[in-house]
């Protein structure tokens, strides 16, 4: 599953779906590409295009029945059902709460329960400045609807580029890598009540 990240037309950014016929031979699933319902981030100059400064734009759980899906542009995130054929269907979306989501950190064993991360970069230049952030959700496993967890928001400095919530197998820790302002690697704790409390930063 990748991201296309349209953002030369509205609402036309998608998730592509490949099936490998066992010997890595990739073939689209009937249906492919499978709407998101809104727009990725597009710059001219791709050397500096926010799609290149990040990772895990899509996450699939662990049951293999759930996909999620950055909207750059438009600042949410889609969910999908994902069928017995490998086709996509639309759930919902939820706004991300910051500019240009670029990584989600899906922690379905955290203290607190199945949560995400969502890393906000704030480098869409259709959307000047804006403060780059990572904000927690709680995850229906089911319906795939996030809800956002209170206070859970942490800002980041102008023009950081966080690129990635990464979270620990244990479900106990989530690390947040930033390309500038630094450079800086930070672990995070996480809470019983979703919250994450920085550890240190290196």
């Amino acid at each position: 599953y990748i991201v296309s990240n349209i953002g030369q037309v509205p609402n036309k950014n998608s998730v592509y779906a490949l099936k490998n016929d066992g010997t890595g031979k990739l073939t689209p699933i009937t249906g492919s590409p499978f709407l998101t319902g809104g727009t990725g981030v597009f710059n001219q100059n791709s050397v500096f295009s926010p799609g290149f400064q990040a990772d895990q734009e899509v996450v699939v759980s662990s049951a293999g029945t759930l996909l999620f899906a950055v909207n750059g542009n438009s600042n949410t995130v889609t969910a999908f059902g994902i069928n017995s054929d490998g086709s996509l269907t639309n759930l919902n979306t939820s706004a991300s709460l910051g500019s240009d989501p670029v990584s989600l950190g899906l922690d379905e064993v955290s203290p607190a329960g199945p949560q995400m991360t969502v890393v906000n970069q704030a480098a869409d230049p259709l959307q000047a400045n804006q403060t780059p952030n990572i904000t927690s959700f709680g995850v229906d496993l089911t319906t795939g609807i996030l809800t956002p967890i209170a206070n859970s928001t942490i800002n980041y400095p102008l023009a950081s580029l966080p690129a990635q919530a990464l979270v620990s197998p244990s479900g106990k820790f989530v690390f947040v890598v930033q390309f500038m302002a630094g450079g800086l690697f930070t672990s995070y704790d996480v809470g019983a009540g979703g919250l994450l409390v920085a550890n240190n930063s290196e």
